[in-house]
């Protein structure tokens, strides 16, 4: 039978040459299985319903008082979770000017992230490497083409199952996963997706640290931070 593997994933900030700030973030959580899914899913909905002023109001961080972002992050602290912390300083600047340039790094973000949290688990031995495996995406909507998801399902699928090398350095980066594996990913409307939700809520944490030197909210015992680039 095939270990599942849930991702889930927002941003925070303006990945852009104009916007202010000096970072960009990923981040996300990440479930080993159903079960453990549906119960970080309740746990964050229970919490976050009663913060919510109208039952259909989605909670954004963005506004949002540092008590009850706390409140939320605490919901799901004892959860895998990770995050890229993308420097735009040291971005090329070709790649800050160019819309399909941007949509591309922003993949490359995700799959540096997704991968290098995967590969610490795997050292922690809570994902097998050898065994079949099914990775599912579910990342906030942002402007992508077909194609983009394509390619960005594809760059992952076969990174992770077959590795890559980077001749011109002489350096190869060996598979994730040793048997097969499927990829699917999501590009979904947040305000239908608590989890993705929660993942709002852990980027602005981590963005509002990295660009205002603000007290960090969330208190992950499980957190992988991948700086970029």
């Amino acid at each position: 039978m095939s270990q599942q593997i849930f991702i889930y994933l927002d941003d925070s900030g303006v990945l852009h040459r104009n916007s202010d700030e000096q970072f960009f973030i990923y981040a996300g959580y990440v479930f080993l299985s159903k079960r453990e899914k549906d119960k970080a899913l309740a746990l964050y909905r229970n919490a976050a319903k009663k913060l919510q002023a109208t039952r259909h109001q989605e909670i954004k961080a963005h506004g949002l008082k540092g008590s009850n972002k706390k409140f939320l992050l605490s919901r799901l602290s004892n959860y895998e979770s990770f995050s890229c912390v993308v420097n735009k300083s040291k971005v090329y600047p070709s790649i800050m000017c160019n819309k399909n340039s941007i949509h591309r790094y922003k993949d490359y973000c995700i799959k540096r992230a997704a991968k290098a949290k995967i590969a610490n688990m795997i050292n922690r031995k809570l994902i097998d490497p050898g065994q079949p495996t099914v990775l599912r995406f579910f990342i906030d909507n942002q402007h992508t083409s077909t194609d983009g998801i394509y390619n960005l399902h594809e760059s992952i699928r076969e990174e992770f199952r077959n590795g890559i090398a980077n001749f011109d350095y002489g350096i190869i980066h060996p598979a994730l996963f040793t048997s097969g594996l499927e990829v699917h990913i999501t590009f979904c409307d947040s305000r239908n997706h608590y989890l993705v939700q929660a993942s709002d809520m852990l980027a602005n944490s981590i963005f509002t640290k990295y660009n205002y030197r603000n007290n960090l909210q969330h208190r992950q015992k499980n957190h992988h931070e991948t700086p970029l680039p």
